[in-house]
């Protein structure tokens, strides 16, 4: 469904302006009778319509004004083989109004004159067809013809409005369906589908504004494009673009055409003309952009522009709601104090991880980690230090351990990690390393430092235990084990 609706507009309408004409033709007195003459004048008008109708499918001035050249020679060829003197009447408006007018009023104004002028050639006392007897068939098929392009306007128009409210009607509907789910990765499959149903483009396309590593960037969520690999993530600030000038304005920026214009983020290729960028904005908060890319210059209408905005607005709210339910998705089974996993989301995955490392025949091992002497800390500098050493040791931990690996907050001043592949002995260097740091570490607990120690214990699946239960115990002796054995150490069973 990519046609651009103007396409299947102007398609209507030369379709509704060359029946009327063929149906002069077929009324006519002498389409039993037949001739040279007759079928000269029938091929000269059916080349005349696809020459003067191909205008409404070019989409630059210069190829406007070559076809009316074109045009108007053709005709000066006709005129020339039977009379000459009618040469300027049809060269003249021809040329002039390719460069003066736009399509839409060529197609309608332009026709006439030139019309006129094969009224005056027919009526020419000079030309083959001067007999009175041919006058009535091309007089009739002129002015049929010009009531044609009228009529062609009108059903142009008619179709416009339908197709207008048609995708009103459209866009309704793809509200309720957007609104009606939370899926990310669902809602972006439906908004591409959208954008090539409705514009005509090669190139379709959205960021998103999301944090990464505490920076906001422009994140590439959905393309549809032969040059994907060339659409990178940017940071919003980057100057020189007109995506980032789009997030910076909030307003929809029509481009003619990309031909010398120097951007840092769009790619450049030469097929590239008009685009079409609108930022996605909720209220007052810029969420991403939308952007479609075209082969044809001044691609896209004040129509088209309109459109892509309500669109917009409707991706907009949804991708809030979509932001805001894995926000509190995220806050649901993350610690508020260390910013880890919650004791919740580590019993849940610890379950879902050995039902998928028994499957695949692999290791994982449970690794409890206790703050030695932590009563001491809270006792000696106030509970919020205590607080402010847990947060400490969450960073701690977490820099210290691979990034598949999860880390979660126990309870009370205990961690627990997931260590995923690993056997009992190598799990046991791991969990030693990790201890190794945060002995090594330099805490500040009330503009003091503070050596502080960590005990581990570590257990394995399958070696130590074959559920989640019995593989939490296994860890909890090993931990009792090197407590009892003096802290500071890591113990395996």
């Amino acid at each position: 469904m990519g046609m651009e609706i103007s396409k299947r507009l102007k398609i209507s309408a030369c379709i509704v302006r060359a029946g009327i004409i063929l149906y002069a033709f077929y009324r006519s007195p002498f389409f039993k009778q037949g001739g040279s003459d007759f079928w000269t004048a029938v091929v000269f008008f059916l080349l005349y319509v696809v020459i003067t109708d191909s205008l409404f499918f070019l989409n630059n001035r210069a190829g406007v004004s070559l076809v009316f050249v074109l045009d108007s020679l053709f005709c000066a060829a006709f005129i020339l083989f039977w009379n000459l003197s009618l040469l300027p009447l049809l060269l003249l408006p021809g040329i002039t109004a390719g460069f003066s007018l736009s399509r839409i009023f060529t197609f309608i104004w332009v026709n006439p004159f030139l019309q006129i002028g094969v009224f005056l050639f027919f009526h020419s006392p000079y030309t083959v067809f001067s007999s009175p007897a041919y006058r009535p068939l091309f007089s009739e098929i002129i002015l049929v013809n010009g009531v044609g392009i009228f009529l062609a306007y009108g059903v142009f128009q008619t179709l416009k409005e339908h197709e207008q409210n048609k995708g009103l009607l459209d866009l309704i509907q793809i509200g309720q369906q957007m609104g009606s789910s939370l899926n990310y990765e669902k809602v972006s499959s439906l908004l591409m589908n959208v954008l090539i149903s409705m514009f005509d483009a090669h190139t379709y396309g959205f960021y998103v504004l999301e944090e990464r590593e505490s920076e906001k960037m422009a994140v590439l969520r959905g393309i549809h494009s032969p040059y994907h690999q060339l659409f990178l993530d940017f940071a919003p600030d980057m100057k020189g673009s007109l995506f980032s000038q789009v997030l910076s304005q909030k307003k929809i920026k029509n481009v003619p055409d990309l031909r010398g214009i120097q951007d840092r983020l769009l790619p450049s290729v030469k097929t590239f003309r008009g685009a079409l960028v609108c930022p996605i904005c909720f209220e007052e908060e810029v969420l991403g952009l939308i952007f479609l890319v075209s082969s044809s210059i001044n691609a896209y209408s004040a129509e088209q522009e309109s459109l892509l905005t309500l669109l917009s607005n409707q991706f907009a709210v949804t991708l809030k709601n979509i932001l805001l339910y894995q926000k509190t998705a995220v806050m649901a089974i993350t610690d508020s104090l260390t910013g880890l996993y919650t004791h919740g989301y580590f019993q849940d995955q610890l379950i879902k991880q050995i039902t998928d490392h028994k499957y695949q025949n692999k290791p994982l091992s449970v690794i409890i980690l206790d703050v030695d002497h932590f009563k001491v800390v809270n006792d000696n500098y106030g509970h919020p230090q205590g607080d402010y050493i847990l947060s400490q040791m969450a960073g701690l931990i977490k820099n210290n351990v691979r990034p598949q690996d999860l880390v979660c907050r126990y309870g009370g001043d205990e961690f627990v990690l997931i260590a995923l592949g690993l056997d009992r002995i190598s799990s046991s260097v791991y969990a030693e390393r990790v201890r190794k740091s945060v002995e090594d570490y330099v805490f500040v607990v009330g503009g003091k430092t503070a050596k502080i120690t960590i005990s581990a214990g570590v257990s394995s699946f399958p070696e130590s235990a074959q559920t989640a239960k019995d593989l939490i115990e296994c860890s909890d002796k090993a931990l009792y084990e090197a407590k009892h054995r003096g802290r500071n150490r890591v113990v395996y069973v």
